[in-house]
C-alpha cells in the first residue's frame, strides 16, 4: 500500500479554508492520499490516534464493541466528512475501529500537525465545532427513534435514518449506496435478525422498499421521512 503526497491538494481543502494562508500551506504539504479496498482496515480501536482522515470517495464503516460483543456500535462516514472527531485534543488512542465499507479514497494528515494548526484558528475551531454538532444531532436522532418499545418500529426508523443520512436520490427512489446487512440493521435497531428479516419482508410486500442481495432502495420516502424531524 502506497501513500501518495498530494501535488495538487486543492481537492477538499475547503475543509481547512479558515486556517491562515501560511498554515494552510503547511497542512497541504503534509496531506497524503490513500486508497483502500472494501474490507481493509484503516485503524483499530486502541491504536495510537496519530492521523485525521477525510473521505474523498466511498464509505467508511465505524465500529465499537465491548469485550463480550454484547454491545456493538455501527456507523458510516461518507464523502467530505472528517473523522474521527471524538477524542480530538485529549485522547492518545482511537476509541473506535474503521474499515472500508466500499472501495474508498481518503486523505489524511498527522494529528501532531493537524491539532496545533486547528487550535491556532478560531474560525477553524468554529467549523470543527459545527461538524461535531452535526454528529451529535445524528446520534440524537438515533437515540430518539431507536429506543421505542416496538422492535418493528425501530427497524422502520433505522431504515429512515439510513435514508436521511446516506441515501442517494435516483429519480423518485432513494438508494443506500453500500451493502446493507441484516445483522447491521439488527445492531442499529437493538433487535434480532429474525425480527429484521420479517419487517423487511413486510415492507417489501407493501412496496415501501426494495431489498435483495443486501441492496436497499426506498420506494416510499414519506413513509420513513418522520425521522428527519
Amino acid at each position: 500500500m502506497i501513500d501518495h503526497q498530494i501535488k495538487d491538494p486543492s481537492t477538499r481543502v475547503n475543509s481547512f479554508q479558515w486556517l491562515e494562508e501560511e498554515n494552510q500551506q503547511r497542512l497541504k504539504e503534509h496531506i497524503y492520499c490513500r486508497t483502500y479496498k472494501k474490507g481493509q482496515v484503516l485503524f483499530y480501536e486502541g491504536d495510537v490516534r496519530d492521523r485525521i482522515f477525510l473521505v474523498i470517495e466511498g464509505l467508511v464503516r465505524i465500529e465499537k464493541t465491548d469485550g463480550t460483543d454484547s454491545y456493538c456500535y455501527v456507523d458510516f462516514v461518507g464523502p467530505d466528512q472528517l473523522f474521527p472527531l471524538i477524542g480530538l485534543f485529549e485522547r492518545d488512542n482511537y476509541d473506535v475501529s474503521a474499515f472500508a465499507a466500499t472501495d474508498i479514497v481518503v486523505q489524511f494528515a498527522a494529528m501532531s500537525l493537524f491539532e496545533p494548526l486547528v487550535v491556532s484558528s478560531t474560525s477553524q475551531l468554529l467549523w470543527l465545532n459545527q461538524q461535531m454538532s452535526r454528529q451529535l444531532e445524528k446520534q440524537r436522532r438515533r437515540v430518539e427513534y431507536c429506543v421505542t418499545s416496538s422492535a418493528q418500529t425501530r427497524v422502520v426508523n433505522t431504515i429512515g435514518l439510513l435514508m436521511i443520512e446516506h441515501g442517494q436520490t435516483q429519480g423518485e427512489q432513494i438508494r443506500i449506496p453500500f451493502p446493507v446487512f441484516i445483522n447491521d440493521i439488527a445492531k442499529y435497531s437493538g433487535t434480532t435478525r429474525e425480527t429484521v428479516s420479517q419487517t423487511l419482508k413486510a415492507l417489501v410486500h407493501k412496496r415501501k422498499i426494495y431489498y435483495r442481495y443486501k441492496e436497499l432502495i426506498i420506494y416510499d420516502q414519506d413513509y420513513f421521512s418522520h425521522v428527519a424531524k
